[in-house]
């Protein structure tokens, strides 16, 4: 694929993405400015995007909870709500909170071509690209709808990791769903002290699925239901022990016709700097009875068996996978 096809194709996935979080109405995106609005002090130390952000939001106040450093924002008269600062709480004591410039496009066709005159703004080198789209995910979504989509069991977005930030679950169903749901089962289920928890409503253009060497198969809170297992398109962002690769089918048909899943073949691409190319698998879920033996093999105590071999058989359980040559990854 071109350059120029690679852009088109950002920009259209980042477009749809948004505009899925925006409930196809609109979708909000936020770019920077060259201005500056927080000055760097001895003790303030600026990340050099969060000083040049950009359009008005009123703070009501400033305050470190947990180490994390958050402000009160007054979006509406009726409506207040709580952001965390990415680069953790500043040293200083007083801080002007940045400005957003935020361009609110009504046509998904027009989001699409916004973004993709400004795809330096979030592929560009020093770009901060990731911080810029996790801000217009938010505002495509709004506060509002957010707060509808959580549950008890997340409160934030985003949780501290090895001096960084990951994102939670909810992240990711707001990408993969347009909706922030804090789990990955189908549907509401009650919590061990009966809680209502939020999972996923609707099939996504995208799956999801996960294995974690600690996870146990009795959790039932941490199994992907179906909506995510069984996307519209042949393609799943995958979470394995806690690193994250796609997998994904040049047939279209894969999840449409039964018999299609009966011998397929998938591409597995971890986006690690060693592997170049993805990895064709070939799946048979009709294996013979001496296949699924040697399958349970495999699991006993102190064999070494493949992750994506795992993962993959969280979707097709009895699946056997030709790696057709290629040394599997483990």
């Amino acid at each position: 694929m071109s350059k120029q096809g690679q852009k088109r194709a950002l920009a259209a996935a980042l477009a749809g993405i948004l505009w899925a979080a925006g409930a196809a109405r609109k979708a909000t995106i936020c770019l920077v400015t060259e201005d500056t609005h927080v000055a760097p002090t001895p003790d303030y130390s600026g990340d050099g995007f969060t000083e040049r952000v950009s359009a008005l939001l009123p703070v009501l106040s400033y305050q470190i909870k947990d180490g994390e450093a958050w402000v009160s924002i007054r979006l509406t008269t009726e409506l207040e709500v709580e952001l965390m600062l990415l680069g953790g709480p500043p040293r200083c004591k007083h801080l002007m909170w940045p400005k957003l410039q935020l361009f609110e496009l009504l046509e998904k066709e027009a989001t699409e071509k916004f973004i993709y005159d400004h795809v330096q703004c979030f592929k560009g080198e020093g770009s901060h690209g990731v911080i810029l789209f996790l801000y217009s995910l938010i505002f495509s979504r709004t506060f509002e709808r957010l707060q509808k989509d959580l549950d008890v069991s997340t409160t934030h977005l985003l949780r501290p990791n090895a001096g960084g930030f990951l994102c939670r679950q909810a992240v990711l169903n707001m990408i993969l769903t347009g909706r922030a749901s804090p789990h990955v089962f189908n549907g509401y289920q009650k919590g061990k002290s009966q809680e209502t928890l939020c999972g996923v409503l609707t099939r996504s253009d995208v799956g999801y699925l996960q294995w974690h060497k600690d996870t146990s198969e009795d959790d039932r809170l941490s199994q992907v239901g179906s909506m995510l297992k069984t996307p519209k398109l042949p393609i799943w962002l995958c979470n394995i022990n806690g690193n994250y690769s796609v997998l994904f089918s040049t047939d279209r048909q894969l999840l449409s016709d039964w018999k299609v899943e009966r011998l397929f073949d998938l591409y597995f691409y971890s986006g690690q700097p060693a592997q170049n190319k993805p990895a064709h698998l070939t799946v048979d879920t009709h294996s013979h009875h001496w296949e699924r033996v040697r399958h349970e093999d495999e699991h006993r105590p102190g064999r070494r068996f493949s992750p994506v071999e795992a993962t993959i058989r969280t979707k097709w359980r009895e699946a056997t996978i030709n790696w057709n040559g290629t040394v599997p990854l483990y």
